[in-house]
């Protein structure tokens, strides 16, 4: 995991290690021969927010050989950036456009018959799971820095676009809005969380499958 601390023998630029060439590709990589996963500290510490805003600090981050970006503090507009820049050098390679790599993102799911019964399902279910997510550092005072991303319900959640509870009319409307939103071609849906039930989830992985997805087969 990198730090977003500036080491002026590393990079006399002044540039957070996160962000650095010199750092994470110059050094780990090539130097070091790191040949693991490179993931960043979460985006939304102030180290990088107040140098960079989400997007160009993601682009900065992935051309400094980050593999993984960690909570940046507006996903949308940091998905948004990467894949953009992904496109652009992809033409500038001479890549065919119509064969592009899977794009995409996470986000937590309930689809049910009614909005009412999905949003039931998950407001209970989420409560259980972001309570035992953050239970470590609850325990020992400590704030993760993340709860602005996965905050403490699941209303809010919808607010901050991390996650969607609704009939299967409800969840491709906003599959589409994500994927116009951000450029993706590829959704990961958590159906199972905190304490909703087998037989919940897969009522939900079922709509799913044969109602939303259906709606996304040429896209």
């Amino acid at each position: 995991m990198t730090a977003h601390i500036s080491v002026a023998a590393l990079d006399p630029s002044g540039l957070p290690a996160t962000v650095s060439p010199n750092v994470l590709t110059a050094l780990l990589r090539d130097e070091l021969n790191f040949k693991g996963l490179i993931v960043t500290d979460s985006m939304a510490m102030q180290g990088l927010t107040m140098l960079f805003d989400s997007g160009e600090g993601s682009v900065r981050s992935i051309i400094a050989g980050a593999d993984v970006l960690l909570m940046p503090p507006d996903p949308a507009k940091a998905i948004r950036a990467v894949v953009d820049r992904f496109h652009e050098e992809r033409k500038k390679a001479g890549k065919d456009p119509n064969k592009v790599p899977m794009i995409g993102v996470t986000r937590h799911v309930v689809v049910a018959e009614t909005d009412k019964a999905a949003l039931e399902i998950a407001r209970r279910g989420y409560l259980k799971w972001v309570n035992s997510f953050y239970w470590i550092w609850d325990k020992f005072g400590d704030d993760p820095h993340i709860r602005h991303i996965y905050p403490a319900t699941f209303d809010e959640l919808m607010a901050v676009n991390n996650g969607i509870a609704g009939s299967p009319e409800t969840v491709k409307k906003y599959i589409t809005a994500e994927a116009e939103a951000t450029g993706l071609n590829y959704f990961v849906s958590w159906l199972a969380f905190g304490d909703i039930t087998v037989a919940e989830s897969l009522k939900s992985l079922e709509l799913f499958t044969r109602e939303v997805m259906p709606a996304f087969a040429n896209k």
